[in-house]
């Protein structure tokens, strides 16, 4: 294989596995983002629920308007951060949570009605029960969540680091099975050139490359027959002269 090709395969495999190890990074970390975002959002849900049920608790005891009002004001803009949610595990949240308003609704219907009653006590159980159940899968999610998060970053860290050595193995590779390939056969013609240059015209560089260095070893040995060839004439006509002067005295 030429040089220049070898070279090029050698700057393609680089590139092929740096863009794999990109490929890797990327894949990784947006797993990562992905579980904190995850994460992130079941932790907001279970803080807006508390909230809820602390306005609520707040309306038994006043039963204020405002407090109503304030309860579906919370209830609106948490209603927001459960709508971002899209993960299969959360549609159950997400049903619950609808419920705490129509319970919420009824409990104060009710009060409204018949100033309190066992309905609404059954009814306020009902809505705390929601409101845990919401809590305690939210938790559960968070924390899958953030050992997710956890495990990806971790994976992360290692794909990075295998990549890293695959990279660092193979352009170590390739850098010495070039060098190998050139110096040697270098070193053979810089011999050779020593040895011709010391009038030993038979010697012939062995370097069987189908490269530029075994062009130049093949364009080498014939440059030396050529010069043999030309040395041989002179020492020919250099003969000739010599007996021509010995015939002509």
């Amino acid at each position: 294989m030429k040089i220049k090709y070898m070279l090029l395969v050698g700057a393609g495999i680089s590139i092929a596995l740096v863009l794999v190890f990109s490929l890797v990074v990327y894949v990784s970390f947006n797993k990562v983002a992905e579980e904190n975002e995850r994460e992130l959002i079941a932790n907001e849900i279970q803080t807006t629920v508390s909230q809820l049920d602390i306005i609520m608790y707040e309306y038994l005891t006043h039963r204020g308007e405002r407090m109503i009002q304030q309860w579906n004001s919370k209830y609106a803009v948490s209603l927001e951060i459960v709508g971002k949610v899209d993960y299969k595990e959360l549609e159950t949240i997400k049903t619950n949570y609808a419920d705490l308003k129509n319970l919420f609704s009824q409990i104060t219907t009710d009060y409204e009605k018949q100033g309190g009653s066992e309905l609404e006590e059954r009814l306020v159980a009902q809505f705390l029960i929601k409101s845990q159940v919401i809590i305690f899968n939210s938790s559960a999610i968070a924390k899958e969540a953030y050992n997710n998060a956890i495990e990806a970053q971790v994976a992360a860290n290692h794909s990075m680091m295998s990549a890293f050595i695959v990279l660092f193995v193979v352009l170590v590779g390739l850098s010495f099975h070039t060098a190998r390939r050139i110096t040697n056969p270098l070193n053979k013609l810089i011999r050779g050139t020593e040895i011709i240059g010391k009038g030993n015209l038979k010697y012939r560089v062995d370097i069987k490359s189908k490269n530029e260095i075994g062009g130049l070893a093949v364009a080498f040995n014939q440059m030396t027959e050529n010069l043999k060839k030309v040395t041989a004439s002179r020492d020919e006509l250099n003969k000739e002269i010599i007996e021509r002067k010995r015939a002509e005295e």
